[in-house]
């Protein structure tokens, strides 16, 4: 960790743990500051607010120099255990983000890594979300859509990431000759709990300017436990991570989820099976993108049967399964497909833009949806990036 790492309160608790011993010795070793203890989350506040505020000033004008924090940290880890919420004060105006994470994670097994894990995060406040997408039953075009979709997000000047988490590890097979050299899932290690967002970035494979971690025919992740480094690792660096989720792997915590059906009975059911699950995993209410397949229900009816809001429509585009047997990019040319997935993504945009994160980085809770827009919203600028790096 370099000079300003973030700093560290601890809040014991009662009683004695022998464990504390080994914890505090672990943070001094990683950031070069022993923790502070606190003896309730009021006292983590005072803390936290001297750490952040009173020790960016010099002593002689009544700065509190290096018992309250030293030279100036970009942030502050609070571990409670219950891990509660931020101390109070610690949001909002605050001049720099407080982390809270439960103190039994750092004491346990793996605790070593949770702790990196955790400091990089604080480090590395979160810049956008995660938008999973996943298809009601196989061969609804989950992946065509989530393709689109980047492609249509990126063209609009967000900073954007794709992830394949499917087993087969095969969404890099649909974008033809158009993917760089980088890393895959098989490259990284799968006990790896921690991954420098930068050097993780910089070492993906890219299309069109977007980095993405796949398979590339030699296999995905085997466990959805991965999932989590990574994901959090690119969210530091990107305005939207888009997830190719498999139907049976749990939502991401936090995730925006896109259920891909079609309005055939079997799509729906099923849809009308994994909505609940989705969101009860992410917290947020799934949305749907329907493609137009089958004719057993109407949009009205599909609502009903699922209790989700329709985000979009996507039509069948022959041209992208003709490019898909060619081995070509599916996303080129512009057929009904290319042009409904931008509504799509003002849509998406439009949402989330409205759900900007707090100072800690989190959602603001769910708000309702807004008409599409009739202009794509203001690009950011896009940062050129590196092909190659190295991990942490």
């Amino acid at each position: 960790m370099p000079a300003t790492a973030p700093r560290v309160i601890i809040e014991p608790g009662p009683g004695e743990d022998p464990r504390l011993d080994g914890l505090v010795e672990l943070v001094r070793d990683t950031t070069g500051h022993g923790p502070l203890l606190a003896a309730s989350a009021a006292e983590s506040a005072a803390l936290a607010r001297q750490i952040l505020v009173v020790s960016r000033q010099d002593p002689a004008d009544g700065g509190a120099g290096e018992e309250a924090g030293g030279p100036a940290a970009p942030a502050v880890l609070v571990l409670r255990r219950g891990a509660g919420p931020s101390p109070s004060g610690a949001s909002g105006a605050d001049p720099g983000p407080v982390v809270v994470a439960d103190l039994e994670d750092c004491l346990g097994p793996g605790g070593a890594g949770r702790l990196l894990g955790l400091l990089l995060s604080a480090q590395h406040p979160p810049l956008g979300r995660t938008v999973a997408v996943t298809g009601a039953r196989g061969g609804i075009g989950a992946t065509t859509v989530l393709l689109l979709l980047a492609r249509a997000l990126a063209a609009q000047g967000r900073r954007v990431a794709v992830v394949d988490a499917d087993p087969a590890g095969g969404l890099g097979l649909h974008l033809g000759h158009g993917l760089e050299p980088g890393l895959c899932w098989d490259d990284l290690s799968a006990a790896e709990t921690v991954f420098r967002p930068e050097r993780l970035t910089d070492a993906l494979p890219t299309w069109l300017g977007v980095p993405v971690l796949s398979g590339q025919g030699r296999g995905g992740p085997d466990d959805a436990a991965r999932l989590e480094p990574v994901l959090r690792a690119l969210v530091c660096e990107h305005d939207i991570v888009l997830l190719d989720l498999p139907r049976s792997w749990p939502a991401p915590d936090g995730a925006r989820v896109l259920l891909v059906t079609g309005l055939d009975l079997r799509s729906a059911l099923a849809a009308q099976i994994l909505a609940p699950r989705l969101a009860a995993q992410s917290g947020w209410p799934v949305e749907l993108v329907v493609r137009r397949v089958g004719e057993d229900l109407d949009d009205a009816e599909l609502v009903s049967l699922t209790g989700c809001e329709i985000l979009g429509r996507v039509p069948t585009d022959r041209s992208v399964r003709q490019r898909d047997a060619r081995g070509d990019d599916i996303t080129r040319g512009r057929g009904s497909a290319r042009r409904a997935v931008r509504s799509l993504a003002e849509r998406l945009l439009a949402g989330l833009d409205d759900e900007g994160p707090d100072a800690a980085g989190n959602p603001a809770p769910p708000a309702a949806r807004p008409p599409a827009p009739t202009s794509a919203p203001a690009a950011r600028t896009a940062r050129p990036r590196a092909a190659t790096g190295a991990m942490a």
